[in-house]
């Protein structure tokens, strides 16, 4: 249904993002031909520094055609991502970004044909090449896991150009409520996720 027409919408997708204080309920939607390739922050769905998303959800529901990964939880814990569809996307799919997410439930969901976005609208090194570590892994991934305590079980993955499940583990990330990064900067909490137990990877 993809043909080459969809070229020239690449950057015309809409996008969903849900910030802090914000709280969204999804179940059995569609969402289709969305998110902006190449621009940050502009993908079907995303939570955005929501902080605690206790009780919120994204699930039964299909992201088909997008043009920038398709679900993304960012600087977000306690949430639910389950029983959904994510079709013909490029770069990552289901994809915790900076490695401070946690306890995010991800279940029973199916990522399929996860594609290399072209080399002028990538995001990351690793939507296009994987450099040091493609012996082990290749771009783009249909689960991109940046933290390992968060439940990833019983999902699949499918017909990906890269990777089906991409451990993304940093020694040191230093975060506070509105950013993180690798350096320690003042009053940022400390987050080791290549030293932190996996909560649940199971049957995937």
């Amino acid at each position: 249904p993809f043909n080459t027409n969809r070229n020239q919408l690449l950057n015309q997708g809409g996008h969903m993002m849900v910030h802090h204080d914000g709280f969204v309920e999804i179940d059995s939607v569609l969402f289709e031909n969305m998110g902006h390739m190449g621009k940050m922050g502009r993908y079907p769905f995303h939570w955005h520094m929501v902080g605690d998303g206790t009780g919120q959800y994204i699930k039964n529901s299909v992201i088909l055609g997008s043009f920038q990964r398709c679900i993304v939880v960012h600087g977000t814990n306690n949430t639910t991502i389950a029983n959904n569809i994510c079709h013909d996307h490029f770069g990552h799919g289901i994809f915790l970004e900076d490695g401070n997410e946690e306890n995010n439930w991800i279940s029973g969901n199916l990522v399929s044909l996860s594609k290399k976005p072209r080399p002028e609208g990538s995001l990351l090194h690793s939507d296009t090449e994987a450099g040091e570590a493609k012996a082990r892994f290749r771009e783009p991934a249909s689960y991109w896991i940046s933290n390992p305590n968060n439940t990833v079980k019983n999902n699949r993955a499918a017909g990906s150009e890269g990777s089906g499940f991409w451990m993304a583990f940093v020694d040191k990330l230093h975060c506070n409520a509105h950013l993180c990064q690798r350096d320690h900067f003042s009053g940022a909490t400390l987050y080791r996720p290549n030293r932190t137990n996996t909560k649940v990877f199971d049957n995937n």
